[in-house]
């Protein structure tokens, strides 16, 4: 036997060297103090403690059995033998081994700690948490303590209490960038995105060089519809780690938000170069390909997906949806079908299937689909504008109309929902009706300024009818009666096709269905409609008893930019010219096309729209505030796209209660809904990706009627200021 003096000075050098992270020099020390003394047991254990510092495990398993034999049931050498098999992965005699040092020392947190970790990993979450929580319960001034309970709370979906502990690590660590980023995930897996944001930024305050973090915070930033900010924190974060193929993939999910689909098609093809054999990011390359029309790749890349994973329903309906872009109907409805049979739960693809009967003119079997999507969810606008093209084509024009007011009720900034319809009715030959939709429009547009409402709110005029006199004369039958357009002239179409052409894209021939006009044809995947230019002469002559000579072109402008019309030319030959759709922008634009046209003007004097009450009630200074915050919100950032603005309900619940306090109501939702319904409001469903799932938000802006009322409101009190 050496002398214990100096096997203990050895021991005693390598703990020193152990605190200050010198494991392998602590190592040598250790065998040293071994070798002088072979049977101490602590020496043993010391040693094997070096060896999992190292990452030795198999080794370090052996010191701690020595020691064992040495000194039999030793609740620290247990301990440790139970981390040696943790990292193993040898997790139920790992957990043998801690229930075994608890037995002896049952008031030891870490023994109980660490058991929680072997738990977790075997994703038994509701006993690891129960360890946990004993550990937190003997030690609680012990950070890593709160935060694996706070995991293992995650892992039940128990956010809230999991939110609370990650809270009580920050509260003794704040400056651990791994608890706020923990926060982070728990507060986005509840929809607080907002508040996640907050939390991401702070851990990378004090870690910039996160990628996962970055990457978080850019998902967390698009759900609120930052997209801006949310494409720079992906760019950091493949800056930081380029061979992530998820942060290429989740960067090229906002630029489809951001309409920048080019880019991202460059961005998931940088995802698949990383993993090819990921059928997510060849699914999601198809969609911005199909954004962008380029319908033959988008259904190369939704097949791809098929192969990889064909029990994944999103998948074939994608590809149906390229199929239709391509007006191979059939092979779309096969698609739909397929998707169907794997999740018949999904109203999305019910709709869809019933635009790909609709290109069929199967009109039948394309109402019972939208009959089928819209019981299972009543409440998507664009179920009710494809059940309304269906009735159309049916001819069943009084239920079609209903149809497009139940989608404009639901989506009341839609223009082509107010086309559909406004077709609908000159199929009815109600142009009075018309009218009325068209004056309809007057709350939406109220701020004669607000040029993007009024083009996102403006009726389509009509095109360009096909005559052989004078292009401003209106057809003529033999009655002398503005003749009604034929079948195949204004249908209401749902699929994209072009009117007068059948699947294959051959003209009609059965003498019934002229060809369209260069223009007038709706794209592939379009549903607006458009109507002959001459209902909007006979409709501006039924409505006003006199010539128009006596008003002037700028009157009229006037009076039409009141009603919401707008303009923007897709294929015409200048203004005023034959072909494409008409819609006015700008009263010079107007202007242009009357004089052009010499079309009749209605006479003077022009209405006025109806100047209301100055006077607000109780009700109305609630709404008033509601609407300050969606106005301020539309301030608060120029460079902003409208697309990128808006509030959810949550939000806007929150600044409402730092404005008012105790008085802040409870039906936020129900007030918002009622301004949307008025006009003093618009909402958008905004589409964002979150850990491959893709999840719809409902956003609110304040519309140019809602701006004028909250000037009138801001005239007559300040209590809302």
């Amino acid at each position: 036997m050496g002398n214990p003096v100096s096997a203990d000075l050895h021991n005693n050098k390598g703990l020193k060297l152990a605190n200050e992270g010198r494991f392998e020099e602590a190592l040598k020390e250790f065998e040293i103090a071994l070798r002088l003394r072979p049977g101490n047991a602590d020496y043993h254990n010391n040693r094997g403690k070096m060896l999992s510092s190292l990452r030795r495990a198999e080794d370090a398993l052996e010191e701690y059995d020595r020691a064992l034999q040495l000194k039999r049931d030793h609740p620290d050498y247990l301990n440790n033998r139970g981390l040696a098999l943790t990292d193993l992965r040898l997790l139920d005699d790992a957990i043998k081994s801690f229930d075994k040092a608890i037995r002896i020392r049952p008031a030891a947190p870490e023994y109980h700690y660490n058991k929680g970790l072997a738990l977790a990993a075997l994703k038994k979450f509701e006993v690891a948490a129960r360890e946990f929580g004993e550990a937190v319960w003997l030690k609680p001034s012990a950070p890593d303590y709160h935060k694996m309970r706070g995991l293992a709370l995650v892992g039940l979906a128990r956010f809230d209490d999991a939110i609370a502990e990650f809270d009580g690590a920050i509260m003794l660590r704040p400056e651990r960038p791994d608890y706020h980023y923990e926060k982070g995930l728990a507060l986005a897996a509840t929809n607080r995105y907002a508040e996640a944001v907050q939390e991401f930024e702070e851990a990378l305050r004090h870690d910039p060089d996160n990628s996962d973090c970055r990457n978080n915070d850019g998902l967390a930033l698009a759900s609120i519809g930052q997209l801006e900010r949310a494409l720079s924190q992906f760019d950091e974060a493949i800056n930081l780690n380029r061979r992530d193929p998820e942060y290429h993939d989740n960067k090229g999910n906002v630029l489809v938000d951001l309409k920048r689909d080019e880019e991202a098609v460059g961005s998931f093809d940088e995802a698949i170069k990383l993993s090819p054999k990921n059928p997510v990011y060849h699914n999601n390359k198809g969609v911005a390909l199909n954004h962008l029309k380029r319908f033959e790749e988008a259904a190369s890349e939704h097949e791809t997906a098929v192969k990889l994973l064909p029990t994944e329903p999103e998948y074939h309906n994608n590809l149906g949806n390229a199929q239709t872009g391509m007006k191979k109907f059939r092979d779309a409805i096969r698609c739909h079908d397929e998707a169907i049979r794997l999740d018949p739960a999904n109203p999305s693809y019910y709709n869809s299937r019933g635009i790909a009967y609709a290109g069929l003119r199967e009109f039948g079997e394309a109402l019972k689909d939208q009959d089928k999507a819209l019981s299972m969810d009543p409440e998507d606008a664009s179920f009710h504008e494809q059940r309304g093209m269906a009735l159309a084509g049916l001819k069943r024009f009084d239920e079609a109309i209903k149809e497009f007011d139940k989608a404009l009720e639901l989506d009341p900034n839609r223009s082509e929902y107010r086309s559909n319809r406004g077709l609908a009715l000159s199929e009815m030959r109600l142009f009075g009706e018309e009218s009325k939709a068209h004056a309809a429009l007057m709350k939406v547009a109220a701020d004669a300024d607000d040029t993007e409402a009024q083009s996102s709110a403006g009726a389509v005029l009509p095109a360009e009818p096909l005559t052989s006199g004078h292009p401003d004369e209106p057809k003529k039958d033999g009655g002398g009666e503005v003749a009604a357009p034929s079948d195949g002239e204004s249908n209401p179409r749902s699929d994209g096709a072009n009117e007068g052409e059948d699947e294959a894209g051959q003209p009609e021939t059965d003498g019934v269905t002229p060809k369209p006009l260069p223009g007038d044809e709706p794209e592939a995947g379009s549903h607006s409609i458009v109507r002959p230019r001459e209902h909007l002469n006979e409709w501006l002559v039924k409505e006003f008893d006199q010539p128009a000579k006596e008003n002037s072109a700028a009157d009229l402008a006037k009076w039409l930019e009141a009603g919401g019309f707008s303009h923007e030319r897709d294929g015409g030959k200048g203004v005023g010219g034959r072909g494409g759709r008409s819609r006015i922008t700008s009263k010079k634009q107007l202007e242009e096309w009357l004089e052009n046209r010499g079309a009749q003007k209605p006479p003077a004097p022009l209405p006025e729209p109806p100047v209301e009450d100055e006077k607000l009630s109780p009700d109305e200074h609630l709404r008033a505030a509601i609407l300050l915050i969606l106005r301020i919100l539309n301030q608060a950032d120029e460079n902003e796209t409208a697309e990128e603005r808006g509030l959810e309900v949550n939000e806007v619940r929150r600044r409402l209660l730092r404005k008012m306090g105790n008085e802040t109501p409870s039906n936020v939702t129900a007030i918002l809904e009622g301004l949307v319904k008025d006009g003093l409001a618009t909402h958008m469903e905004m589409t964002y990706s979150w850990h491959r799932k893709r999840s719809t938000k409902r956003r609110y802006r304040i519309s140019p009627a809602g701006k004028t009322i909250l000037v009138r409101a801001i005239r007559e009190t300040d209590r809302i200021i």
